[in-house]
């Protein structure tokens, strides 16, 4: 029996022995597989490049109870690609996992602590999302102190984690790829009547390697994310900062910037209008100061839903552009939604936010000059809803017009088409709720 087939087995068997215990139970579940076709996603094509064409496929089962002084949630999750197993597969456990897996204490009306594997969303996903587009998304192995009053409209959340790859008696040390030692974080948030404002303060510790030896070096990022909202105008602006030192050998420096600020307009009840702009320090190609170097400038927005962010083509910060040179986003957003679906397009104006150097000219020179600071223009078109009462389909297409700066930056051509669209269908199951 594979590990799948034993984890339904055994929350079905929960479901059936908490039925008479538990003031409230669901067992719901999760299918989504996504085609995509791929022609310069993530980067610009090359002229000679095939497309890429693939379906992935997201498959949950979520086993929640709630009780009076605790809650506990199970999601069960297996992400595989069509295709990526032979047909008498004898062994499929290899793609299924525990996305989240936690417990909960209500210490009182207010006060709960919340224990174990989990998304972790603050505000609007920029510093701490769940990545929920990504078929496997985001998921941490932490500790939550959360604090909610309805009557004063606050909320606070205390977070910390601890990593390690295993019990270890005689050593701390942990370099795991793609993964954070340790972190702690507080949030606090107070809603007003047309007002919202959410403070955020982390620290986050990773360890450098240098001559057989580990240290723990932190850095922080501290910053505050404003909203206003009243008739049919919102507006949103946050501003986060980050210092302390890189998890490198070489204890870089860090001073990085992040500043964003959308402005929307409701022309009727079902068309939107949002202009919006982002800027994302980084660090510049062309600066020869002696000194330059021992600081990082480029912001690291660690464990962002990134996608939401900054084009769908995912040219920037999803896996990629981290110490880079930064990025300058200005874009406008057209949204037409009627009742049960909606049409959207979005216009991105990608521009660096520190300076490019100009190689073809340093080498044939050895001068050291800056390009166009102009990385290219997104188009992105998003269309979706309910295709019938249980089945939600969500359509993409998407277009990179892209500059000589950014083939300088990540390869490919401006010659080659630069394309990328999926159809997604999602299909959320309740097979129980009590």
């Amino acid at each position: 029996m594979s590990s799948l087939h034993r984890a339904i087995t055994l929350s079905v068997l929960c479901l059936c022995i908490g039925a008479t215990s538990f003031a409230q139970i669901s067992l719901t579940g999760e299918f989504r597989p996504r085609t995509e076709y791929a022609h310069g996603y993530k980067a610009l094509a090359a002229k000679d490049q095939d497309p890429g064409f693939f379906t992935t496929q997201r498959s949950r089962i979520n086993f929640g109870s709630q009780a009076e002084h605790f809650s506990f949630y199970v999601c069960l999750q297996d992400v595989r690609t069509w295709g990526s197993q032979r047909q008498l597969v004898i062994n499929d456990g290899a793609t299924t996992t525990f996305h989240e897996a936690w417990g909960m204490a209500h210490l009182n009306e207010n006060w709960n602590l919340k224990l174990g594997r989990q998304e972790i969303i603050l505000d609007d996903h920029r510093i701490f999302g769940n990545v929920g587009w990504a078929q496997q998304a985001r998921s941490h192995d932490a500790a939550l102190l959360n604090y909610k009053d309805d009557s004063s409209r606050v909320k606070f959340q205390f977070g910390l984690a601890y990593n390690q790859v295993a019990p270890q008696l005689n050593t701390n040390r942990y370099i795991l790829a793609g993964s954070y030692k340790t972190f702690q974080y507080a949030w606090f948030h107070k809603d007003w009547d047309n007002l919202n404002v959410s403070v955020l303060a982390l620290n986050l510790g990773n360890d450098a390697v240098k001559a057989q030896s580990y240290k723990t070096l932190f850095n922080q990022t501290l910053g505050t994310r404003i909203g206003y909202k009243k008739d049919n105008i919102s507006a949103n602006f946050a501003f986060y900062q980050q210092m302390g030192l890189l998890g490198d050998t070489l204890e870089t420096k860090l001073s990085a910037q992040l500043i964003s600020l959308d402005l929307s307009y409701k022309v009727s009840d079902k068309v939107t209008v949002t202009a919006g702009y982002e800027y994302i320090s980084g660090q510049s190609q062309t600066d020869q100061a002696a000194d330059y170097n021992e600081t990082q400038r480029a912001f690291n927005p660690y464990f962002g839903t990134n996608h939401k962010f900054n084009g769908f083509m995912d040219y920037f910060y999803v896996g990629n552009h981290v110490g880079s040179v930064g990025l300058q986003d200005p874009w406008v957003r057209f949204k037409y939604a009627p009742e049960k679906w909606y049409a959207m397009f979005d216009v991105h104006y990608f521009m660096s936010a520190n300076d490019v150097l100009d190689q073809e000219e340093f080498i044939a020179s050895g001068n050291i000059e800056a390009m166009s600071s102009t990385l290219g223009t997104e188009l992105d078109l998003s269309i979706g809803g309910q295709l019938n009462p249980g089945v939600k389909v969500d359509f993409v297409y998407t277009h990179m017009l892209g500059s000589e700066t950014l083939v300088a930056l990540r390869g490919g051509s401006t010659e080659a088409v630069s394309n990328w669209a999926y159809i997604q269908f999602t299909i959320k199951p309740v097979f129980f709720q009590k």
